[in-house]
């Protein structure tokens, strides 16, 4: 595996900012490459990397309302509206009204999505494999302070002041 990076934490003995500084060039090289993933995906399906994104958090949540999916995804509520417009008019979810409060509507995947794009994101699921076999010396605890703090982070991420996101992490 090619690598690009300075040795920090092991020329400082651990030191705090060093591992700080090695956590965010690892950070910010994970999300480079998602993000190039996504755009390869996004291409693809001849669609935006936003449209995309949505619709994997769909994959992951299932059914969300519209301000779920902006509180997510910090966009607007028009933004927020002209992106489930654009998926809906290609299939991929559908608006559905809630029984209880009509004035509630969520958006729901649909099949399409399932069958078009899961296989897609499967494709990448290689590189899953390989990151899971990384973690294969971690113990149950260390494997849980990962989560806890990826769960702080999307929690940062979607303003949360780095509280959990609210997703159960145990």
């Amino acid at each position: 595996m090619w690598r690009i990076r300075r040795e920090m934490s092991s020329k400082s003995g651990g030191d705090r900012t060093a591992l700080f500084e090695e956590l965010n060039y690892c950070l910010r090289r994970l999300f480079a490459s998602s993000t190039i993933r996504f755009h390869a995906i996004a291409d693809r399906l001849s669609i935006n990397v936003t449209d995309l994104q949505v619709l994997n958090l769909l994959t992951l949540e299932g059914r969300l309302t519209a301000g779920q999916i902006a509180e997510m995804t910090r966009l607007t509520t028009a933004s927020t509206t002209a992106v489930i417009d654009r998926i809906e008019k290609r299939g991929y979810v559908q608006r559905v009204r809630d029984p209880n409060d009509r004035r509630r509507v969520s958006v729901e995947p649909m099949a399409k999505l399932t069958k078009e794009v899961g296989p897609l994101f499967s494709e990448t699921s290689g590189s899953w494999e390989n990151a899971k076999n990384t973690f294969d010396g971690y113990s149950s605890e260390e494997l849980r302070t990962v989560v806890r703090f990826l769960d702080r982070l999307i929690g940062i991420d979607g303003n949360h002041n780095g509280e959990s996101s609210g997703r159960k992490t145990e």
